[in-house]
């Protein structure tokens, strides 16, 4: 099922914003999330409007000016998702806001990796 940008419908459409089950598995091959996971570092997009990935464009078309896509890193060396933050501001991300954000999903990919132990 699919969000219909232009009216806020939900469709089956071709490509537009997604929503889905969270146990959905989804392709990340041309992704800025499947960037982040096989390069295990950021993804910054401060203008989505000139991102290759089409849902950069969708956000770009929803009001999203810039996005950033960060690893979830558990051990430090295998990525267990990521987290992609939009914002409707171009260039929407400072240095130390994208520290802090990659910092806060290493903390989740802590606790994801400890309780995976227990």
């Amino acid at each position: 099922v699919t969000t219909n940008i232009e009216n806020g419908e939900l469709s089956p459409s071709s490509f537009e914003l997604e929503v889905m089950d969270s146990d959905f598995e989804r392709p990340l091959d041309g992704t800025a999330c499947g960037v982040a996971c096989r390069t295990l570092r950021e993804h910054y997009a401060p203008r989505t409007c000139e991102s290759p990935f089409d849902t950069h464009k969708a956000l770009y078309e929803t009001g999203y000016k810039s996005t950033l896509t960060v690893p979830i890193l558990v051990n430090g060396k295998k990525c267990a998702g990521a987290i992609l933050l939009p914002r409707k501001e171009e260039d929407g991300f400072s240095k130390q806001s994208r520290v802090l954000i990659s910092d806060i999903a290493c903390i989740l990919g802590s606790n994801l990796y400890s309780k995976r132990l227990r």
